[in-house]
């Protein structure tokens, strides 16, 4: 799916027939894309929220390599939703293809039920083109409360490619908002409207499926 994305985005999921996916960031999934009225409800770039490191050297020889990242809200007193976080190659000539992201078990709270699949919003990952025309990787978070952290892992796979460079990646806060984003459902299908916080041109977008029993 390639669509330039300023303004608001409407993420259909389309209910499946089978998953036996748990708890794993899916490679594919039918999702459509719709275009609606600017919003500006997604701030750019505030420090309430923090990504620790921020910076990643995954250099590979022999070992692969795996970095735990902690994104962190820190107002005491406000939930935070739609968090943004930007994970960006620096060395030139390699991207984000040999990166896998683990995430820990997302919120059942903002899961629905499409067509016997448990279709979870807590985590979403979006492969895009960003504003420059750069390939990067979009993790978004629908909630963090007050003084919450989450954590995700990343590990660089093994290859001839890998052993030749070093990987540097930058892991910087896009944006977020103060007020949750709508989940809406009909004939088997769910919706999220979310508020990108730049331009983009998407590539895939994954997210949490689990066959339900």
């Amino acid at each position: 799916m390639n669509l330039p994305i300023r303004i608001l985005l409407t993420l259909i999921v389309i209910g499946m027939a089978y998953f036996a996916l748990a708890r794993i960031w899916t490679k594919e999934i039918d999702i459509l894309g719709f275009l609606k009225k600017p919003s500006e409800s997604i701030p750019i770039k505030e420090s309430a929220v923090i990504v620790v490191p921020s910076e990643l050297n995954l250099t590979t020889s022999d070992w692969g390599k795996t970095q735990v990242v902690e994104i962190k809200n820190t107002k005491a007193a406000v939930t935070l939703y739609s968090v943004w976080i930007k994970l960006k190659a620096l060395t030139p000539g390699l991207g984000l293809e040999g990166i896998d992201i683990l995430s820990e078990t997302g919120e059942e709270f903002v899961s629905e039920s499409i067509g016997g699949v448990n279709v979870n919003f807590d985590l979403m990952k979006i492969s895009a083109l960003d504003a420059e025309r750069q390939p990067c990787t979009y993790l978004v978070i629908y909630k963090l409360k007050g003084l919450e952290s989450r954590f995700f892992k990343l590990k660089r796979k093994r290859s001839k490619d890998a052993e030749k460079k070093p990987l540097i990646l930058s892991l910087t806060v896009s944006g977020f908002s103060e007020k949750p984003a709508p989940i809406a459902t009909k004939d088997g299908a769910a919706a999220l409207q979310i508020a990108p916080p730049e331009s983009m041109t998407i590539k895939a977008i994954s997210m949490l499926l689990k066959k339900e029993p």
